[in-house]
């Protein structure tokens, strides 16, 4: 049996150098799936759209589950503020997810996945980054929230032995920006960061994966409930590195503890009025970076006006930005420190599983809209 299995291999890789030929080691019955579609802001249906087709170097995915994550939310009912950013509709939805892949377009990689029935995560980024300018591009079949995706080979994780399809939902957007960051601070020499909403989930991959870089995080949250989940993840924390943005003293403690600890970078993913308290609360020679917007608003001007300022510049960080800009070695080199994490540090703690073709799962995106839930929820395909 094993040698029969050997041999698909072989066969199948040689195949892969020698055409252009696509190789499905599970056909997809039929030629159309199911897929979360936005046709207009605010607006999200369940169509029937046809089945991708890989072209060479690309994986064709039977899409597993695929994570709500906020920024998903936020982008698919048109509410997600990025700077600069254009959007045209139709759209699809859907950052991220897990899967199998069951096709190859060609190529010695795409056929090896292929033939394996390689288990991966994987992201499918709805924009383009390009010259500081951004542009979320519409899509009408290949993004996570649909039945099958198309993937360029090099942009998978093939997911580690110990961890699940369930497990690997959320292998990118949060583990990847995690490690990210704490290398960007490491870079820039950094031993003290801030962060903000640090009971989320990146929040708390990035509490416990800084401890790999030696690397002291001020953790703000909202509220005693998240307070607490920070504790509950590093018993051993410094209470005072655990600020609560909700309290009367919230500008005065964060600027007291910053200046102790000598944090020169914060990112923020909230933005709006806590994106300016927290730039004001560091020294004036240091970072701070957007990469979100949880609330719902924009990015003050006033700190829009400062992406050029020489001491203290405030940016916004985009993950495919980053990765794109760093080219092929900077994304090995965050993927491999981020892969055997993926069980650990940047383990991702499932929720709720919601069935995708039910009338429960278009719903269950608008209440999340309303009312964000703890703890990550996913779509079961």
């Amino acid at each position: 049996m094993a040698l029969v299995a050997t041999s698909i291999v072989v066969v199948a890789v040689i195949i892969g150098i020698l055409t252009y030929s696509p190789y499905y080691s599970i056909s997809p019955t039929g030629t159309t799936m199911s897929a979360i579609i936005g046709p207009s802001p605010g607006i999200l249906e369940m169509q029937e759209v046809d089945i991708p087709t890989p072209k060479y170097g690309q994986l064709l995915i039977k899409v597993a589950y695929a994570p709500v994550n906020p920024s998903d939310v936020y982008y698919a009912l048109g509410e997600y503020n990025l700077p600069g950013a254009t959007k045209d509709y139709p759209i699809s939805v859907g950052l991220e997810g897990s899967g199998v892949v069951v096709g190859s377009g060609g190529g010695p990689l795409s056929h090896l996945y292929a033939a394996l029935e390689t288990r991966v995560g994987f992201a499918t980024f709805g924009y383009v980054y390009s010259r500081n300018k951004l542009a979320i591009v519409a899509s009408h079949v290949c993004r996570s929230w649909s039945e099958y995706v198309v993937i360029n080979s090099l942009d998978v994780i093939p997911l580690p032995s110990d961890v699940t399809l369930l497990q690997g939902s959320s292998p990118c957007v949060n583990p990847l920006t995690t490690v990210s960051l704490l290398e960007v601070a490491k870079s820039g020499g950094h031993t003290a960061l801030v962060n903000t909403a640090a009971s989320s989930s990146l929040g708390l991959m990035l509490l416990r994966a800084s401890k790999a870089y030696n690397i002291t995080v001020i953790c703000v949250v909202r509220g005693e409930k998240n307070a607490n989940k920070i504790l509950e993840v590093q018993p051993d924390i410094d209470r005072k590195l655990i600020i609560r943005s909700d309290l009367p003293d919230f500008a005065t403690t964060l600027e007291s503890v910053v200046a102790e600890v000598k944090a020169t970078i914060a990112y923020d993913c909230v933005n709006g009025e806590l994106a300016s308290t927290i730039y004001d609360a560091m020294p004036d020679v240091s970072e701070v970076y957007n990469y979100g917007s949880l609330s719902g608003q924009e990015t003050p001007g006033q700190l829009l006006a400062k992406s050029d300022d020489a001491k203290k510049p405030f940016k916004h960080f985009h993950l495919k930005a980053y990765l794109d800009d760093g080219g092929i070695l900077t994304k090995l080199k965050i993927v491999s420190i981020a892969r055997p994490m993926l069980a650990s540090e940047l383990a991702t703690d499932v929720a709720q599983e919601i069935p995708f073709n039910s009338e429960e799962a278009l719903g269950y995106i608008h209440e999340y809209y309303k009312h964000q839930t703890s703890g990550k929820v996913v779509l079961k395909m």
